[in-house]
């Protein structure tokens, strides 16, 4: 049997594998492997994340997608796409990049932490991102959290976005209930780690709550999922209520009459994570204006005008998150997430999550570095480098192996391009300007690590005074927190779901236009467009 020798971080692990079969590509034999490699674009070879460096054995020859997604450097170094590429026999190689789901990790408590005993009731709960997944154990006597731990979201080897991992499951039922396997197994895992690290057990589970965006809910609960794939189902209330739970009881270990309450979207692609984050901010808590825009790949945003909550979401992308760009990480350990320095002579001094040595960019050390590029003049308003970086990309570290490319600026250009149209639209619904927000909540993928003055510079967020800008690392976990505790919990929810006002963007005919004016990296307008009223 044929092996592959594969190299990650200068550790080797050796994968046998059945030849003979040129149908599996190098990318298909090491996600059988638990080696997930970045991809966001479903594996037709056109992203060019999945780069592997090819140091021994054959292989097939180059296909259409490679010679045209690598550049001549990459070619000529040997490097292969490995979606593309199938092993001829023996060989070797080595990851140039790896997105491993990570060892669970701590999740740092903003409050009291507590314990419990082995008489105490338990309850779990899950913020089922697209990238990450945060879970927290509670006792459900003394309503305090016990313990709190993160981890990449396995359904990566997907893809990097909610829609290609929609598209996977629409076309195919096994990949579809492998995606729910994955993320369900993940939540079995979260639940385990946690009950053992303080001696307790999860059968004293009594119950669980998950807050998520609708696709991941509707891939958990494996159903309707397709219906996401189409625009008139967007505005449609979406049932992600799992046909039975008596399997996750079993799989999970929990007490056999555990509650498991997947918290239900509002629509299509406003889900059940806005709603905790709107709940946990207490967005609507005055009469005041307040904005809330949780960035992710699928950017959501709210609107509170004293009345009525106005919401939407966007297609934001992997690139908030860290995902999909060439120098891109997740905000773990190895993370730059702070940029600082100013002036063409001066290095950029990097901050990294952990001390560690850099591994690469999370969502807000990019935020940092376009807008200290601006400064220097090494990038212009319109998103291109500027000579000599236009090809090679600026390098970021001392070593050059971290550099910001101008495909990875596109992508962030794309979803900022997109949730800032999302903005100005809600604002012109309301009939309100900028100058009228007396909060702006920021939460999701930038966490507390957004540099809000850089942020408002490059119009991710509004140009309003930092003093009304909060920044939450953990908002839609805080409300899954409030509803698995909270005896009033749901009835808030409900009073919110009374208020929400849904705006399909898709069938906004301005949206073309606020989207290619955000693209832009200058200031949001003050006062927006002039579009007309449109929630149908």
């Amino acid at each position: 049997m044929p092996e592959l020798k594969v190299s990650i971080d200068q550790n080797e692990q050796c994968i046998p594998y059945e030849g003979g079969d040129i149908s599996r590509s190098l990318k298909d034999i090491l996600d059988a492997e638990g080696i997930t490699l970045p991809s966001d674009c479903g594996g037709v070879g056109k992203c060019g994340l999945c780069l592997v460096h090819i140091e021994a054995g054959e292989c097939t020859p180059l296909s259409a997608s490679e010679k045209t997604t690598l550049s001549g450097d990459e070619l000529n170094r040997g490097c292969r796409l490995a979606c593309q590429a199938k092993p001829l026999g023996d060989m070797s190689l080595s990851i140039l990049k790896a997105d491993n789901p990570a060892a669970w990790s701590e999740l740092e408590a903003d409050g009291v932490t507590g314990n419990a005993s082995a008489s105490n009731k338990l309850g779990l709960a899950i913020d089922l991102g697209t990238t990450q997944i945060r879970a927290t154990l509670w006792n459900l006597d003394s309503k305090v959290r016990i313990d709190g731990i993160t981890s990449l979201n396995p359904q990566a080897k997907f893809g990097a976005d909610v829609l290609t991992r929609l598209a996977a499951a629409k076309a195919s039922k096994l990949d579809a209930d492998q995606l729910s396997l994955l993320a369900s197994s993940a939540v079995g895992e979260a639940a385990r780690i946690l009950v053992s690290r303080h001696g307790l057990v999860t059968t004293a589970i009594r119950s669980i709550s998950v807050v998520a965006n609708t696709a991941m809910l509707a891939l958990l609960a494996g159903k309707h999922y397709e219906n996401l794939l189409e625009i008139e189902q967007w505005q449609k209330p979406v049932d992600c209520v799992p046909e039975s739970i008596y399997a996750w009881q079993q799989a999970w270990g929990v007490a056999t009459d555990a509650q498991i309450n997947l918290v239900q979207p509002l629509a299509g692609f406003v889900g059940s994570d806005l709603l905790a984050g709107v709940l946990s901010t207490n967005l609507t808590g005055s009469e005041d204006a307040a904005l809330l825009v949780d960035f992710g790949t699928n950017s959501e945003v709210a609107l509170w005008d004293g009345q009525s909550l106005w919401v939407t979401s966007v297609p934001g992308g992997p690139a908030f998150e860290g995902s999909g760009l060439s120098c891109g990480v997740p905000m773990m350990e190895g993370a730059i997430y702070k940029i600082s320095g100013h002036g063409a002579d001066d290095s950029l001094e990097l901050y990294v999550i952990g001390g560690a040595q850099a591994k690469g960019v999370c969502g807000s050390g990019l935020v940092d570095a376009i807008a200290c590029l601006l400064s220097i003049k090494a990038l212009n308003p319109i998103g291109r480098l500027a000579e000599p970086y236009a090809k090679a990309g600026f390098p970021l570290d001392e070593t050059s192996s971290i550099r910001i490319r101008n495909h990875d600026i596109d992508l962030f250009q794309r979803a900022k391009g997109a949730t800032g149209a999302a903005i100005v639209y809600l604002l012109e619904q309301a009939g309100l300007k900028q100058a009228a927000l007396k909060r702006v909540c920021v939460t999701g993928a930038f966490g507390s690590g957004l540099d809000c003055r850089n942020a408002s510079q490059i119009g991710l967020i509004p140009d309003v005074d930092s003093e009304i800008i909060e920044l939450y690392s953990d908002s839609a976990l805080a409300g899954c927190e409030v509803l698995l505790v909270s005896a009033g919990g749901q009835q808030r929810l409900s009073s919110l779901r009374e208020k929400a006002r849904l705006i399909n963007m898709s069938l906004a005919p301005e949206f073309d236009m606020l989207f290619v004016d955000n693209l832009f990296l200058k200031p949001l307008p003050k006062s927006g467009s002039s579009t007309t009223s449109m929630l149908e």
